[in-house]
């Protein structure tokens, strides 16, 4: 939502100008564009861009944003936040997840949504 604050000028060529004057209006726009920060933040993740984070998953590399991640996960905030390995060489390496988990599990970082979640992949 944009508030817009603006002035009028009651007989501004007669008079001299004096802060009693003007009459402020207020009006409200409200844009909403749906799922934009969703969308945006989708973007973000598959650009690539200003990516300051790898993580290693077995052969494949992800890469993406340690704000975004700290944000939204405590483990990641954790680990980046400290004195820790990853944080010192800007990379995570997890043994404990297959490529697809991991890419599921960054897609509902970034959207909040997974897609084709399996009970196997869930648990």
């Amino acid at each position: 939502m944009c508030e817009l604050t603006t002035s009028k000028v009651d007989d501004y060529k007669n008079s001299e100008l004096t802060e009693s004057s003007f009459k402020p209006t207020t009006s409200r726009v409200v844009f909403k564009k749906p799922d934009s920060l969703v969308f945006d933040l989708q973007h973000l993740y598959n650009s690539k861009i200003f990516s300051d984070l790898t993580l290693k998953v077995g052969d494949e590399e992800f890469k993406a944003h340690k704000n975004i991640l700290c944000a939204r996960s405590s483990v990641f905030n954790t680990m980046l936040n400290y004195e820790m390995e990853e944080k010192l060489t800007n990379c995570v390496k997890i043994t404990d997840f297959d490529p697809p988990t991991v890419r599921k599990m960054l897609n509902y970082i970034y959207c909040g949504q997974v897609e084709d979640l399996t009970p196997e992949v869930a648990l």
